[in-house]
């Protein structure tokens, strides 16, 4: 190719402009005047009284109350060992052990290998 090449030229970066802010107009206009709901003064509510259902039954006769006696600390109870019928039958054998002694101090062992210096030093 022969000849000048053609570069686009960038412009330099800068910040957008803000848009102005533009109102949709419409031909919705109100008429008349508009009611306001009129509250009347806080008070608190009135409490509502319970209603108990009303049936036949009644309780007949004196009721017992059962006594309990006052709380004191609960006694041990006594370890029992189960019991079974296994004896061991016949002499046991036990190891015999020596006294004890110290034990004897091994002496070093030094490997020995077929190299050995030549020549004068």
């Amino acid at each position: 190719p022969e000849g000048e090449f053609e570069k686009p030229t960038h412009e330099k970066w800068r910040p957008a402009e803000k848009r102005e802010m533009t109102k949709p107009k419409d031909n919705l206009r109100p008429e008349g005047e508009f009611e306001k709901p009129k509250h009347d003064e806080w008070r608190p509510a009135e409490r509502q009284t319970p209603k108990k259902p009303e049936d036949n039954l009644r309780p007949e006769g004196e009721f017992e109350k059962p006594t309990h006696e006052k709380w004191r600390p609960a006694e041990k109870r006594e370890m029992t060992k189960p019991k079974d019928n296994l004896k061991p039958e016949g002499e046991f054998e036990k190891p015999k052990h020596d006294e004890w002694r110290p034990a004897e101090r091994q002496t070093p062992k030094k490997p020995e290998d077929n190299l050995r210096p030549e020549g004068e030093f």
